[in-house]
């Protein structure tokens, strides 16, 4: 049996791949906190865990530069069944 996992990730053209939650810096979503360093995957000044897609303004922290492309990465993971 397969099941399909699908993922969404940022990709970052100037660095042409997709980025790790920690490679995503962007604005805070949260009401009231609006901090601009946020990670994608916690913001340092509120302490809510984000998800790197849910950030306002994504950017590339290895080349600082703004996303243009959000891509579903579809990945097939084999399932025994004992």
């Amino acid at each position: 049996m397969f099941v399909t996992i699908i993922y969404i990730q940022l990709y970052c053209d100037t660095c042409e791949r997709f980025l790790a939650d920690r490679l995503v810096e962007g604005t805070c979503p949260t009401e009231g906190c609006n901090y601009d360093s946020a990670r994608g995957d916690q913001c340092e000044n509120c302490g809510k865990l984000l998800n790197p897609t849910e950030l306002i303004n994504p950017r590339c922290k290895v080349r600082d530069w703004f996303f243009l492309l959000l891509f579903f990465i579809s990945c097939v993971f084999s399932k025994t069944i004992v």
